[in-house]
This record gives structure tokens, C-alpha cells and sequence, in this order.
């Protein structure tokens, strides 16, 4: 269990770090803990979809729906869901469907963090709210990495794939 939590605190400190381009953490948004308003999960309860800028960043066909949807089953156990994810360490479309993630909830940090790393690699999820009409948006941190493309190794810097409530 110290582990465990041990495990947790150093994830979180070491993804508190920004390292994505300010074009990403633009100014229309603003992470929702630094509003000092109590968030609880419930109000998160709902389906996400992936915007328009994320997509062009990642070079994502704008044919291609992605959702995450953050519920909780049994009164007491929250969960993610995702149609299809990017894989955090090549940064690839992967068309598998995530069901019944076990997520943990950081009220005090606004935060969503999981043991199960496919759809969040090393990093977390930030919730963030948009400053016109205060709509939820999930920040999905992708941690930066290399890939080989044409022989050559080519070095991505760490980004976020902005997820916007519809629901």
C-alpha cells in the first residue's frame, strides 16, 4: 500500500510538470483547480470528444470520432471508457475500445489518474473548464517521445489531447 501511494505522489509531481507547447494549454481554458470551486466527481460524469485542435496536432483524420465517457457503477467505483485512444508511447491511433477503467479521482488537484496505462501512458488527466461558458474539458498529457520514421528517429515533445464534455 505505501508502494502503491509512494507510486502515486511521485506520478503526480513528476506530471505536474509542463511540458507541452503553450499553444496546447491555451488561454480559452484554465485548469479548474485554480478556481478554487469544489468540483465533485459527479459533475465529471459524462461523455468527452476530442476538438478540432487536438486532432490537427496529431495529424488525426477529422472523420475519426473519439470520446472518453468517466462514470461510476456500483454507487462507488468510477470508470473511464474510450472508443478508441493515441497510444502514449508512439503516439499511434489504436481502434480498440477501453471499457470500465478503474480511475481514481483528485478532488483537491482536479485530477484523474489510473493504474492502467494505455489510454494515459505516464501522465494523468487535468480537468480544465473553458472561461466563456464553463464547460468541462479533460487534458489527456502524452509524455514526450521518439519514433522511427524513414530511418531516422524523429523527437516529439510532451502535448495534450483536449477532450470537451458534449453531455
Amino acid at each position: 500500500m505505501k508502494n502503491i501511494l509512494l507510486l502515486i505522489v511521485i506520478t503526480t509531481l513528476f506530471t505536474g510538470c509542463d511540458f507541452g507547447p503553450p499553444a496546447t494549454l491555451n488561454e480559452d481554458f484554465v485548469h479548474y483547480n485554480l478556481i478554487n470551486k469544489d468540483l465533485p466527481f459527479t459533475k465529471l460524469i459524462g461523455k468527452y470528444k476530442l476538438d478540432k485542435d487536438s486532432k490537427v496536432r496529431y495529424n488525426i483524420p477529422d472523420s475519426l470520432d473519439f470520446y472518453i465517457e468517466l462514470g461510476v457503477k456500483n454507487k462507488k467505483d468510477t470508470f473511464l471508457n474510450a472508443n478508441r485512444y493515441i497510444s502514449p508511447l508512439d503516439r499511434s491511433i489504436i481502434d480498440e475500445r477501453l471499457d470500465d477503467i478503474k480511475i481514481m479521482y483528485y478532488e483537491n488537484g482536479k485530477d484523474i489518474n489510473s493504474l492502467n496505462r494505455k489510454l494515459i501512458g505516464t501522465g494523468n488527466i487535468s480537468v480544465y473548464t473553458r472561461k466563456q461558458d464553463s464547460v468541462l474539458a479533460l487534458y489527456v498529457y502524452t509524455p514526450p517521445t521518439s519514433i522511427k520514421k524513414n530511418d531516422s528517429i524523429i523527437y516529439l515533445n510532451g502535448d495534450y489531447l483536449r477532450y470537451i464534455k458534449v453531455d
